[in-house]
């Protein structure tokens, strides 16, 4: 296990605990990142406090703790050149991100854990799999928009074409001072949220998941997850706005 504990760069550096940042970018290669069994605690740095990488090829990121960032800026950001192609597929299994703060943005995209998987522009599909992750603790405190207490997706135009899947996880505890204690989600593409347990988050409107797509027709599928303790001040534990196919199952 490789540990980066108070890492940091200058105030105006990126990529506290790694920067990885090839050194021809119009060139694919097959170079592949797989970050494993790893330790990311109180890191600092402008954009990428754990880690900043600019990518050909999906990142495979598990088994990995991201934790105790509470300066601000995006936590972790990885970033696909448009050469790796159209519909690249990240998973990110058995992580633990707990106990950050994202603030120091004027976008709630990546939530209270601060994370930005997305090409460099806009335009390109991508899928998102969070399998067996824990979101524990963590706040959105933005300058606006605070939305996502846990994790947030949809606001830049260059996640919007993201699908989303989370399988087997957790959120425990996740606060958002306007929307989406657990979840905020305002992609384009569907959103698959399967066997995932939330307790105790907390928010204004949608105290576990605010779902803000109400002009898009895509699928939303909530299936076998359970919720227990989450507290909104106005609005419900799930708010969903879509135009999509809307199918909540065993729950």
């Amino acid at each position: 296990q490789s540990n980066f504990i108070g890492c940091s760069t200058s105030l105006d550096k990126a990529g506290g605990g790694i920067m990885y940042n090839p050194p021809d970018e119009d060139k694919v290669t097959e170079t592949e990142m797989t970050i494993d069994g790893c330790l990311f605690e109180k890191c600092r740095g402008t954009n990428g406090q754990a880690a900043r990488l600019k990518l050909y090829t999906p990142i495979q990121l598990s088994n990995t703790i991201i934790r105790n960032h509470t300066t601000g800026p995006f936590i972790f950001s990885a970033y696909y050149y448009e050469a790796a192609g159209n519909d690249i597929e990240t998973n990110v299994s058995n992580c633990v991100f707990e106990n950050n703060k994202f603030s120091v943005a004027s976008t709630s995209d990546g939530g209270g854990i601060g994370l930005w998987i997305a090409y460099r522009f806009k335009g390109y599909h991508q899928t998102l799999i969070f399998d067996h992750c824990m979101f524990i603790n963590n706040t959105i405190a933005t300058t606006s928009n605070q939305c996502g207490g846990g994790f947030a997706y949809g606001y830049s135009d260059t996640l919007k074409a993201t699908t989303l899947r989370f399988d087997d996880c957790s959120f425990i505890r996740n606060f958002a001072a306007q929307k989406g204690g657990a979840l905020y989600i305002k992609t384009n593409k569907p959103l698959y949220i399967t066997r995932t347990f939330f307790d105790s988050n907390s928010a204004h409107d949608g105290s576990a998941i605010y779902i803000d797509r109400s002009n898009i027709d895509e699928e939303v599928l909530i299936d076998d997850c359970q919720f227990g303790r989450n507290v909104a001040s106005t609005n419900a534990a799930v708010y969903i706005s879509s135009l999509g196919n809307l199918t909540l199952t065993e729950l």
